[in-house]
């Protein structure tokens, strides 16, 4: 029997489980939070020139990617650069690189 992959997303809606990687240039950029109609789905942990494994997508919900000087328990969270994203049903991995300014940019290599 194989075993499920969690998503982030309702069980309904998953059509394609897509993987993830975080890269990031940017030493004031400390996370990235994902979030799927208004709220918060996950947070990770983000480190200058270093790439971590991200979250696991559905690509059935749009997301949108928020990346931050703040960790991902600092209450307020401050908000720093955002793109709008729903991955694509026919990747398997995408790439969330944010650059020296913050900005975040979708790849899929």
């Amino acid at each position: 029997m194989a075993a499920s992959v969690p998503t982030l997303g309702t069980a309904q809606s998953v059509q394609h489980a897509v993987s993830s990687r975080i890269i990031s240039v940017a030493p004031g950029v400390r996370s990235l939070a994902f979030s799927a109609n208004g709220k918060t789905v996950a947070c990770y942990a983000v480190y200058a020139n270093r790439s971590v494994a991200g979250p696991t997508l559905s690509s059935a919900v749009n997301y949108q990617v928020v990346s931050s000087s703040s960790s991902c328990r600092d209450q307020p969270y401050a908000v720093g650069y955002s793109v709008n994203f729903q991955p694509p049903s026919n990747k398997n991995m995408v790439f969330f690189r944010i650059d020296g300014a913050g900005r975040i940019a979708i790849t899929e290599n």
